[in-house]
């Protein structure tokens, strides 16, 4: 017999995995658990979850506001762009501790949590201006 969760069992579901993992992550770290050449470590594997979280926060609602998903149907190509993106995850946390990564990856998780409607407007994107200091001659 088959059950089935409500919307919000579910992301409850999801919300007490990752914090299961994140415990999980935070006790092989204090083992003395690392990566190694290729093979990732606790860390990597926190900063790969909150990096897709991040991912599926921005692009969820946008898709249940009645957005095509946007998936490439070649699984070699769908393969590239996962790696490549996996790859950039992981580079862009450099030398971050654990636990500023675990705590990105629990407060990703919370909004979604707080953020259950599906018909809650969709963010504008946000644009970065950088301000340079030149010297006019």
């Amino acid at each position: 017999m088959s059950t089935t969760l409500s919307k919000e069992q579910l992301i409850q579901e999801f919300a007490a995995a990752n914090e299961r993992t994140i415990e999980i992550a935070t006790e092989a770290a204090q083992r003395g658990i690392t990566s190694k050449q290729s093979a990732w470590g606790p860390r990597e594997v926190i900063a790969h979850m909150a990096g897709w979280e991040v991912m599926a926060t921005v692009r969820i609602p946008r898709i249940v506001a009645g957005m095509a998903p946007l998936e490439e149907p070649d699984e070699e190509r769908r393969a590239v762009m996962n790696d490549a993106i996996n790859t950039m995850i992981v580079t862009m946390i450099g030398d971050q501790s654990l636990a500023t990564i675990c705590g990105i990856l629990a407060r990703r998780t919370a909004q979604r949590r707080t953020a259950q409607d599906p018909r809650r407007q969709v963010l504008p994107t946000r644009r970065i201006h950088l301000r340079t200091n030149r010297r006019r001659h």
